[in-house]
């Protein structure tokens, strides 16, 4: 979400179709709603076949994503950060 943009309290969110969120407020939804200490949404772009990770925690909650990234680099490769790749 660009810096100008006020983020939208979780409030708001809870009553829009996932339609008229961006990626980083539907993961924002998810971990509100499954009440858990971590989501993650991941996409391939079909256009240049890149993997787009987008993820939120609370407390505790790093451990099991930090997991995930060491797997996933493991196997495929380093990840990157969208704004280094531009």
């Amino acid at each position: 979400m660009p810096n100008d943009i006020k983020p939208r309290n979780i409030r708001i969110l809870r009553e829009l179709p996932i339609s008229q969120m961006t990626d980083e407020e539907i993961v924002k939804a998810a971990l509100d709603r499954l009440q858990t200490k971590a989501a993650m949404l991941c996409y391939e772009d079909p256009e240049s076949k890149r993997v787009i990770f987008f993820d939120r925690y609370k407390k505790d909650g790093r451990i099991i994503l930090r997991q995930l990234q060491v797997a996933w680099e493991e196997k495929f490769g380093k990840w990157k950060k969208i704004d280094e790749d531009i």
